[in-house]
């Protein structure tokens, strides 16, 4: 089998003491109904932060501001032989952000830290990746 890496991004979108996570929908190929951070993989040539918004007004219809990056991890798909290197970053939806939903996400709810430990179904690494970035937030008040 051919091992492949790829990149990709993810946004912790912070508004009024609230991180925005989205439902993956019930048909998607991979972790059908778990909820996590928007985001997903560049294309060749990319740029990170240009991707990020990208996958983030495709999948949510926010024009974010992009603040700084606060985390990067992987994560393996061992039946397909892929590696994914993600960053994560925060990020700044505007005064009145307005969600649009595409059809990779079923549902969105805006949480604080503590509604984390009870959203379910998530990974581990996703709620580890949300909770850094309420960490990251706490502990330096970058929110735009």
């Amino acid at each position: 089998m051919k091992k492949i890496q790829r990149v990709a991004t993810s946004a912790f979108i912070y508004h009024k003491g609230r991180a925005l996570i989205a439902q993956r929908a019930v048909d998607e190929p991979f972790l059908a109904n778990y909820w996590e951070n928007v985001g997903g993989g560049l294309e060749w040539g990319e740029h990170p932060e240009y991707g990020l918004r990208r996958e983030v007004q495709e999948e949510s219809g926010l024009n974010i501001k992009i603040i700084t990056p606060y985390h990067v991890h992987h994560y393996m798909h061992e039946d397909k032989g892929v590696q994914i290197v993600e960053a994560a970053y925060i990020c700044d939806p505007g005064n009145d952000p307005i969600i649009k939903l595409s059809n990779e996400h079923q549902a969105f709810k805006w949480i604080i830290r503590k509604e984390l430990t009870r959203v379910q179904p998530i990974t581990d690494k996703m709620r580890d990746l949300i909770d850094r970035g309420f960490q990251y937030i706490e502990l330096t008040g970058k929110t735009s």
